[in-house]
């Protein structure tokens, strides 16, 4: 007897590595960096309205965190007509690593939400998908006259991998505060 399975593959012709980078105590940007090659494209933040899908990246919890300016990207998008959209669209055709900066302005225990994106060849496009993420955030600042000293936050590097077709949570990491050095005179 003889048996034989047959798997098809999902095509992922990108790979998401999203982090978090602190830039202060109650600043950070969240970098979600696309990895692809042609002939596969990314479409930009900047859609028009009738086009696909556009990147965008969204939180889960918005009460104690605000967005600080726009998304930004690590390279310029191409702009080009697009005939399956029948509309001139903005997308990128190398890696891009995609920032959005968010400021804390409460307790929060960690920041999450999903990125979206879609992405095409020149015959074809592959739906949607979303990539969820989440990074504990925990500020232990120190009790000791902590209205004179300033408090720095401390956030380890981490290297986060997803494949778009499987959402994963992002690794934790912790936020630890510390007292600057205090001059002795």
């Amino acid at each position: 007897l003889l048996s034989s399975a047959t798997f098809s593959q999902i095509e992922q012709p990108i790979t998401w590595n999203i982090s978090i980078e602190s830039l202060t105590d109650n600043e950070y940007n969240i970098n979600c960096k696309a990895t692809f090659s042609k002939p596969w494209h990314l479409y930009s933040f900047d859609i028009p309205e009738g086009g696909p899908v556009a990147t965008s990246i969204s939180f889960k919890d918005l009460k104690n965190i605000v967005k600080v300016g726009s998304f930004k990207t690590s390279i310029k998008s191409i702009e080009k007509f697009d005939s399956m959209f029948m509309m001139n669209i903005r997308y990128f055709e190398k890696p891009v690593t995609f920032t959005q900066k968010v400021k804390i302005t409460g307790d929060i225990k960690k920041i999450s939400g999903y990125l979206e994106f879609m992405t095409c060849d020149d015959t074809k496009c592959l739906p949607p998908e979303q990539i969820e993420f989440s990074f504990p955030v925990t500020v232990q600042k120190q009790l000791a006259d902590t209205a004179s000293k300033q408090v720095d936050a401390i956030v380890p590097p981490v290297d986060t991998t997803s494949n778009a077709s499987s959402p994963e949570q992002a690794k934790p990491i912790e936020v630890k505060a510390v007292n600057p050095p205090v001059d002795q005179e």
